[in-house]
């Protein structure tokens, strides 16, 4: 589980965020006047985006663990990790805004939670593959 495989994996992230966060760009006026804030979807990118690279770091550094159990353990904590988070984000947000909030950016947000652990699951199967078709 190289230094290379794990950069690997984060540039399909940053892939990922680069794209959404254009199209959120583009589409500002659209998603605007359809209620979704387009600066809030941006900022939810950027909070997955950083919030799925820590996750991938910790579950990189167990998958070399020999002991099955602290990948699990490391999967399990960047899970938690990764909703604990948005969950205060979110509370934040929705305090904060007030009665200027965007539901839709929110449900927009959670969308991207999705396609981040897709991402995210897919690389590190992809990490695991390699892991043992080199043994």
């Amino acid at each position: 589980m190289g230094k290379s495989n794990s950069q690997k994996l984060m540039f399909q992230f940053f892939i990922v965020f680069i794209l959404i966060t254009i199209a959120a760009m583009v589409f500002a006026a659209w998603l605007d006047a359809n209620k979704i804030n387009h600066l809030v979807v941006i900022g939810a990118n950027a909070l997955l985006l950083v919030v799925a690279g820590i996750s991938l770091l910790l579950q990189v550094k167990a998958a070399a663990n020999p002991n099955p159990n602290v990948f699990i353990r490391s999967l399990m904590g960047g899970t938690f990790l990764k909703l604990f988070v948005i969950l205060i984000a979110l509370v934040i947000y929705l305090v904060a805004a007030g009665p200027n909030k965007s539901i839709y950016a929110v449900f927009v947000g959670m969308g991207l939670y999705v396609v981040y652990t897709i991402v995210e699951v897919r690389g590190l199967l992809q990490l695991n593959k390699h892991k043992n078709g080199s043994n």
